[in-house]
């Protein structure tokens, strides 16, 4: 977005508040529009051409354990805590 706007100031565009800058927002807009999803195609062709499926491999499979949602419930204890000290403090 920023090289594109800076091509248009570059070309003598300001903002203002008539026609012409709404049209050639939109304009901007849709470009892009477009030009994300040139890019998003380009990065999806590229990743097939990598391999990828869709599936994401891991060496091995996670399990959910007792002591990693002990260890979870902490932290989220822990960020609570210290959200409350912080509110007090100011």
């Amino acid at each position: 977005f920023q090289r594109m706007f800076t091509s248009l100031t570059s070309r003598g565009f300001r903002k203002r508040t008539n026609i012409y800058t709404l049209s050639t927002t939109g304009k901007l807009i849709g470009m892009l529009f477009v030009r994300s999803l040139d890019r998003s195609e380009r990065v999806f062709s590229a990743m097939v051409s990598r391999g990828y499926d869709g599936n994401l491999k891991t060496l091995v499979e996670f399990e959910m354990h007792t002591a990693d949602v002990l260890k979870a419930a902490i932290l989220i204890a822990i960020a609570v805590a210290l959200n409350v000290v912080c509110l007090t403090v100011v």
